[in-house]
């Protein structure tokens, strides 16, 4: 099977799962395919906006994260809109600390690098959830961040 035809596979199982996870009442985020979920390359966590967070401002276009080690330009950022399908997203690039907008969250590891991807538009009072994805890969991406717009 060629990598093309196995990423779009891929996709295909991903967009499976995350139809099954939305009708699951407990939103449980289980993988139904037959492809491991993606990782990092080290430690990875959102910073901003806050993992959970709620009244997050509808005017928030980027979405910053911590990680210990540099991340690679295969891993991207995939956002799922309220209501919709997973769409990929845009490459992360590192930014310095002072970028990164309060109240963040402090990473739980040392001397993390900080990064920085636009995620677009966001409509108001929707909650939108965001999964780190490995292009060099055939993995279902997964969660890094939830979080619900004013």
């Amino acid at each position: 099977m060629n990598t093309t035809l196995a990423r779009s596979l891929g996709w295909i199982a991903f967009g499976a799962a995350v139809s099954l996870a939305a009708c699951n009442s407990n939103n449980s985020s289980t993988n139904p395919s037959t492809y491991p979920n993606c990782t990092a390359p080290g430690s990875f966590q959102a910073i901003y906006p806050i993992n959970g967070s709620t009244n997050v401002p509808d005017s928030t276009q980027v979405v910053y994260v911590a990680s210990s080690v540099a991340l690679g330009s295969q891993y991207q950022n995939a956002v799922l809109p309220p209501g919709g399908y997973l769409q990929s997203g845009n490459q992360f690039s590192q930014v310095p600390l002072s970028q990164v907008p309060t109240p963040r969250a402090t990473p739980g590891f040392a001397n993390p690098i900080y990064y920085q991807t636009a995620v677009g538009t966001l409509s108001s009072a929707s909650t939108w959830t965001f999964y780190l994805n490995n292009t060099n890969s055939n993995c279902q991406p997964v969660q890094y961040l939830q979080f619900t717009t004013q």
